[in-house]
């Protein structure tokens, strides 16, 4: 029984150390010096299934400021439960990576971040976990005391079973070895679950264990009065001791319990050994470098690849992530890609696979994220469709920064133009529609998504008639949310989130009293996102590329 315990154990252990080296040389949300491990659809089962410890999961995606704000409060978490780690193990996985679009599906997420507790041992009844609601550190740590209590007779786990009359020494000790000599008797009510901390917060002292009684008389199998003590301290010989705690409160218990343990010389065990977190100022490397300083030079300019991004993430992460889509899901869908159809800026590769997967889901009447996934997949085979390497106009100075979510807003601005250009049967507000069913139902962000919305439903997108109003719109709604997020965490100090365009790149948009010449303001957006002074600059060469 013991070596099976020790075996477990080290199990664990060196699952951690392996995903350390996996991940120590990458540029991550989290790192291993968060006691946090980020961790894929390659190895996310395998950990959740055979890692036999609490897991608490955090899916993320990586572009979505919302995650990246909570980072912190995670990472704070992480770190003050590293003394729980025999018991409960941290892990992150980034559902903007297209190697984890499918897994994500399966977890049947409604946004993120979401948070996923997953007990020792999962069957089919927890396969899919218990959400976490809480987003402060101390409310999650308590509604992670009450899942962790669950946890029963899995021997190399401590057990939060109460103690019954027939239990005592010898049977509480007999299966111990090793350096188990001492065992903490904890008097608590069945309602009192706050005292869950203190077999938590001890469990770095390889030396004891913690066990709660519920009836008092109990204490009586150590040779304790029941009513004189409601905790106290028992050897393996059956020498007992009653300790008096200042209050009923764990953190009473818990100092009383520590200062017991330092007068007999018990230390606890170290903190897990760290690495060196990766300097964000050093992750661009010489040529994105380069590219940064060419996009930092005004003036400011728009760049195909980045529009090609974000339609390849559209198309092989964002609208595969969706479950099995309902009628309104799917009409949303047709509206997204009716108006790609119509105006995206790809080769004649491009143009037969949005085309044919235009024609596909207009064909039927049932449509899920796996299913558009193979259909993507189907569609691509033998087509040599482009895609940019990276992005040039959205590059981030630091990682998680602007990349995906800024070459969305490029996109849906040269959408709105385009559909201004020239004749074509787009009515006006269709562009909008499109750009809000994306939002509504398929955008990964579920801060940015629901912010969206409720500016859509103030600003009364339904009622925009004119196609110029619709690039309007768009713009000026883009400018509130730069507005509101700007000098937040997840501004990139590169570029400020300031009101759109700057007085340097269009002089005549600003009037003397500091408002906007919206004729002016409509004149440099459509020269700006016209497909014809869309720089191609990023582009790799590439026969059959228009």
């Amino acid at each position: 029984m013991a070596k099976s315990q020790k075996c477990l154990k080290s199990v664990a252990f060196i699952l951690f150390f392996v995903l350390i080296n996996e991940v120590k040389s990458m540029v991550n949300l989290y790192d291993p010096v968060d006691n946090v491990l980020m961790v894929n659809s390659e190895n996310l089962s395998t950990i959740l299934y055979h890692n036999r410890v609490g897991k608490l999961v955090q899916f993320i995606n990586s572009f979505c400021g919302d995650c990246r704000r909570f980072a912190p409060t995670f990472k704070r978490l992480s770190t003050d439960l590293q003394t729980w780690r025999h018991i409960l193990m941290f892990y992150a996985i980034d559902c903007a990576e297209d190697i984890n679009v499918k897994i994500c599906r399966e977890y049947r997420l409604l946004g993120t971040p979401t948070l996923r507790y997953f007990p020792p041992i999962i069957d089919q009844n927890n396969r899919l976990g218990q959400e976490v609601l809480e987003r402060d550190v101390d409310g999650i740590k308590f509604k992670l005391s009450l899942l962790l209590s669950d946890i029963r007779n899995i021997p190399e786990l401590p057990t939060f079973e109460p103690l019954n009359r027939f239990d005592t020494l010898k049977s509480i000790f007999d299966h111990k070895v090793g350096q188990v000599n001492h065992l903490f008797v904890v008097y608590k009510p069945a309602t009192d679950v706050l005292l869950y901390r203190v077999l938590l917060d001890l469990l770095p002292y390889q030396q004891v264990i913690v066990r709660f009684i519920e009836d008092r008389w109990i204490f009586r199998n150590f040779g304790l009065e029941p009513y004189a003590q409601t905790l106290a301290v028992v050897d393996r010989s059956g020498n007992s001791l009653a300790l008096i705690p200042e209050n009923q409160s764990a953190v009473a218990y818990l100092e009383i319990a520590k200062q017991y343990l330092d007068f007999l010389g018990f230390e606890a065990d170290p903190l897990l050994p760290t690495t060196q977190a990766p300097d964000p100022n050093t992750f661009l490397g010489d040529r994105q470098n380069d590219i940064l300083n060419k996009v930092l030079m005004p003036p400011h300019k728009i760049y195909r690849v980045d529009i090609e991004q974000a339609i390849d993430k559209l198309l092989h992460i964002e609208i595969p992530k969706a479950a099995e889509m309902s009628e309104e899901q799917l009409n949303a869908l047709r509206k997204i890609l009716h108006i790609l159809d119509k105006f995206h800026p790809l080769n004649a590769h491009g143009k037969r696979l949005i085309s044919n997967l235009r024609a596909q889901v207009e064909a039927t009447d049932k449509m899920s994220g796996a299913k558009f996934a193979e259909l993507v997949k189907e569609s691509e085979a033998n087509l040599k469709v482009f895609k940019g390497r990276r992005y040039v106009g959205c590059i981030s100075s630091r990682p998680f920064l602007r990349q995906f979510t800024c070459s969305m807003w490029v996109l849906f601005h040269y959408l709105t133009v385009q559909s201004a250009k020239g004749s074509n049967d787009i009515l006006p507000g269709h562009v909008l529609k499109a750009v809000h069913a994306f939002a509504k139902y398929f955008f990964g962000c579920t801060d940015c998504s629901n912010h969206f919305q409720a500016m859509a439903r103030r600003r009364k997108i339904d009622e925009v008639q004119d196609k110029d109003e619709e690039i309007l719109w768009l713009w000026d709604a883009h400018n509130e949310v730069n507005k509101r997020v700007a000098g937040d965490s997840t501004e990139d100090p590169k570029f400020p989130k300031i009101q759109f365009p700057s007085r340097t790149d269009c002089p005549t948009c600003r009037n003397s009293e500091d408002g906007w010449n919206t004729d002016e303001v409509l004149k440099y957006l459509k020269h700006i996102y016209d497909s014809e002074n869309v720089s191609i600059f990023g582009l790799p060469a590439y026969r059959g590329r228009q």
